[in-house]
């Protein structure tokens, strides 16, 4: 980035932000069904409840009915607090400890499937797997490292999945996801603060598959796997509006695998565990 100017740090907060799969779940947000919260998505990959299994594992389609329509909207409040201990920053920023950076968030999903023969089915998800904002005070004693910062997802979802027996069935999707991602900070210049604005988007292909295995009647068993995507972002930086700079950075979501297992003890018991 030119003008030698901090934001040369962006592309590795970026990269900092979604490495490794630890580290990325602050920023994976597993709201992809409505269903799932009940339990804390135990069992994800092997309860194929309904249509939004396109997401857990696309196999579990072949366990729903002809037709089926799946929707959720999750409503999330993080909080993210700073305690200043005597932090020394140029006063043109601001002071105070900048509230609360957390806000109220909405990750919306949809699912359709659809049995095109008994054992052959399609489907198509739309969801935001990725996603996290934070957002201090307009002046306070770190605006001029962060005022803003704020990664939006977009992932479409489509499809299929097949009846191999009674026992085993697969399933595989592509994956087409858009990333969004804005940060602002405070800049001093000639004595006076300017706002400095980044964005950078990028969309990119990845896949998933998965499979699931009826054990016996009252077991299930789901693996599932969803690949890892690059991102090539590019962009521009705005002073106070105006154009400044072109930026350009690289970062790659991280794969997630999935192992789990739905026991039913009784018919009104049922065990369920993730890996």
């Amino acid at each position: 980035m030119p003008r030698g100017i901090s934001m040369k740090l962006v592309p590795a907060l970026l990269c900092a932000l979604f490495s490794g799969g630890v580290s990325a779940s602050g920023f994976q947000l597993m709201e992809q069904n409505a269903s799932g919260i009940g339990n804390a998505y135990a069992g994800s990959a092997a309860v194929a409840e309904n249509a939004s299994t396109i997401y857990f594992n696309p196999a579990g389609m072949t366990q729903l009915q002809r037709l089926e329509v799946s929707g959720g909207l999750a409503v999330v409040k993080p909080s993210f607090r700073f305690n200043d201990k005597g932090s020394s920053v140029n006063t043109l920023a601001g002071t105070g400890e900048g509230g609360d950076a957390g806000g109220w968030a909405y990750v919306p999903n949809g699912y359709v499937s659809w049995g095109v023969t008994k054992d052959l089915y399609v489907g198509l998800g739309i969801s935001a797997p990725f996603g996290l904002k934070t957002e201090y005070d307009d002046r306070w004693v770190g605006a001029a490292q962060s005022r803003l910062f704020e990664i939006k997802t977009i992932n479409v979802n489509p499809s299929i999945a097949y009846r191999v027996s009674d026992k085993v069935s697969l399933g595989f999707g592509l994956n087409w996801q858009k990333l969004d991602a804005t940060y602002e900070r405070l800049s001093n210049v000639s004595s006076t603060a300017s706002l400095l604005k980044l964005k950078l988007s990028d969309d990119a292909w990845g896949w998933n598959a998965g499979a699931l295995f009826s054990v016996s009647p009252s077991t299930k068993v789901g693996v599932s796997y969803r690949s890892a995507i690059k991102y090539k972002t590019d962009g521009h930086m705005n002073r106070n509006g105006a154009w400044y700079s072109d930026n350009k950075a690289s970062l790659k979501l991280p794969d997630t695998a999935i192992l789990s297992v739905t026991q039913k003890l009784s018919d009104k018991w049922e065990m369920l565990g993730d890996i």
